[in-house]
């Protein structure tokens, strides 16, 4: 009897029809396809305890408002280089959001980011998700809450990160210097990202799902 790719069963080596495709004339490796894609994806679909997301985004919340006593403290009226080119200390405040967008909204909008923030959290308590989105999540969880904490305490958002390197590309864009940004908006753009990478990768899973047609 021949099998699906058309090798006789008697015909087929111990490694055949064991998920090991490697030899199989016309045939993208197994394992490659495997470590490209499905590994990673695989690491991003089990599981994360709910005890453990709550531990990440405290973490997250704790280091961003530290950073920011800590440049309250020791950044006023200078610039400190960290990674030259790169990524310089400083110190700023904003009382809206990046390019000075909603500025003097400090308390709406620190509103609105621990309505996200607490949102998120209520949300990855209840349901669980795979560990990509759960890893996503939480992290714009933290980011938001970490600025929403500033904004209502303090009525502005403590900023300290300066990229010399991102002011060169939005500079070219006629767009001026990029924004001073701090470490819960690094949160929140990291989390978005990893949201996107895990959504596309599903995609792409679901697009090497072959269809059958009902009989």
């Amino acid at each position: 009897m021949a099998s699906s790719w058309g090798i006789p069963q008697a015909d087929r080596s111990p490694t055949q029809g064991r998920g090991n495709d490697l030899h199989l004339p016309g045939r993208t490796p197994s394992l490659y396809l495997y470590f490209c894609t499905d590994f990673p994806l695989t690491l991003l679909q089990s599981g994360v305890p709910r005890l453990a997301l709550l531990a990440l985004i405290t973490l997250c919340v704790v280091l961003d408002l530290a950073l920011k006593i800590w440049a309250r403290a020791e950044l006023p009226g200078e610039v400190r280089p960290w990674l030259p080119g790169v990524l310089d200390l400083t110190l700023a405040y904003n009382t809206g959001a990046a390019w000075s967008l909603l500025s003097g909204a400090a308390l709406p909008l620190a509103l609105m980011r621990a309505a996200v923030g607490l949102g998120l959290v209520v949300f990855l308590l209840r349901r669980a998700q795979p560990t990509g989105y759960a890893l996503a999540l939480s992290l714009i969880a933290g980011g938001a809450l970490g600025n929403a904490i500033d904004g209502l305490s303090a009525g502005r958002v403590t900023d300290m990160l300066l990229s010399p390197a991102l002011s060169r590309v939005t500079r070219a864009l006629g767009q001026g210097d990029f924004p001073v940004f701090n470490l819960a908006d690094v949160w929140v753009v990291g989390g978005v990202l990893l949201l996107l990478f895990v959504t596309v990768q599903q995609d792409r899973r679901r697009a090497r799902v072959p269809v059958t047609s009902p009989k």
